[in-house]
């Protein structure tokens, strides 16, 4: 090849505008003649919305020659690879599905039923979280016997009392299969029903869910902090949900919380948090994934009874 040389497109462009950024792209190109079977595209990230201006910004790039080249005399970035180059990937992308926000001031350790009416609001569902809490949430008293601590699975029913933050038969919390029966105590069967994912990916659930416009309940922890184990009690309830029996022992993982997940961006998730009143709120994505993992990845989505999307796990 001559050392001086032209780089000609020889194809027709196609360009097209994402979020006012222009990309042009040629099946191939010719050097010297000669037809180099590669894809370039032509990305600016500055540049008007003239149409004038962006044709000038072509032909220039049409018209590189070896001494620009050398000289780094280049007002675009070029790419040229042999596969195919979505355009998606090269974009920031942020989504967030808008449901009715509500705090948990409220009810001190009940984030489970907030974020349920949360949900059931969203569905169109119109209650309170404490008509939720007082008539709906499956909860059972923990007690304490000579020392020794007694209440129910937390996948069967939500140990002691929601309004109480400490003390004797102070709230805990419930898990996905507890939570998901006692809000389809509210649905109306025939329209919807509540569904646990259960061992169901982060990633797939924004895919198959969130970008389809259902949000999620989602447990983790308090500000996505480490959780702990802490007191244990010997269960003496249990129901068709439980995979604990009556005798056994469960200790509670502290810090544990339910929350909505309404949306993402390339880098974060977004969840209404009923926590401090925190409203919309992002964690990062492999933060949330690690708390999430912690808490046994488990969720709950509201699914339509004709149109069930629930993932296989």
């Amino acid at each position: 090849m001559k050392k001086n040389f032209k780089v000609f497109m020889s194809v027709t462009f196609a360009y097209f505008f994402v979020f006012n950024s222009p990309y042009v792209i040629a099946s191939e190109i010719s050097i010297d003649n000669k037809v180099v079977p590669q894809t370039i595209v032509v990305r600016s990230e500055k540049i008007s919305d003239n149409v004038d201006s962006f044709d000038k910004k072509i032909i220039v790039q049409k018209n590189l020659t070896d001494n620009s080249v050398h000289n780094n005399n280049i007002p675009q970035t070029i790419v040229a690879r042999s596969e195919k180059i979505s355009v998606n990937e090269e974009l920031n992308v942020k989504k967030i599905i808008d449901v009715p926000y509500i705090n948990q001031d409220n009810i001190a350790s009940g984030c489970e039923a907030i974020s349920a009416t949360m949900l059931l609001k969203f569905y169109g569902y119109q209650l309170s979280e404490t008509n939720f809490t007082d008539n709906f949430l499956i909860r059972k008293n923990w007690s304490r016997v000579n020392g020794k601590n007694y209440g129910p699975d937390p996948n069967s029913a939500y140990p002691g009392d929601p309004y109480l933050a400490r003390g004797l038969n102070c709230g805990f919390g419930c898990y996905a299969p507890s939570l998901a029966k006692s809000i389809n105590l509210v649905l109306d069967e025939k329209i919807h029903k509540a569904n646990v994912l259960s061992n169901v990916e982060l990633d797939d659930i924004v895919k198959n869910y969130i970008c389809n416009d259902i949000p999620v309940l989602i447990w983790a922890t308090m500000d996505m902090n480490p959780s702990k184990p802490s007191m244990s009690w010997t269960i003496n309830y249990v129901d068709e949900n439980s995979s604990y029996k009556i005798g056994d022992t469960f200790t509670w993982i502290a810090g544990e919380h339910c929350l909505v997940l309404v949306g993402y961006d390339n880098d974060n998730y977004y969840f209404n948090d009923p926590y401090k009143n925190h409203g919309i709120i992002s964690y990062n994505k492999e933060l949330v994934k690690s708390r999430y993992n912690e808490l046994g990845n488990q969720a709950v989505v509201i699914e339509n009874v004709q149109k069930n999307t629930q993932i296989l796990s």
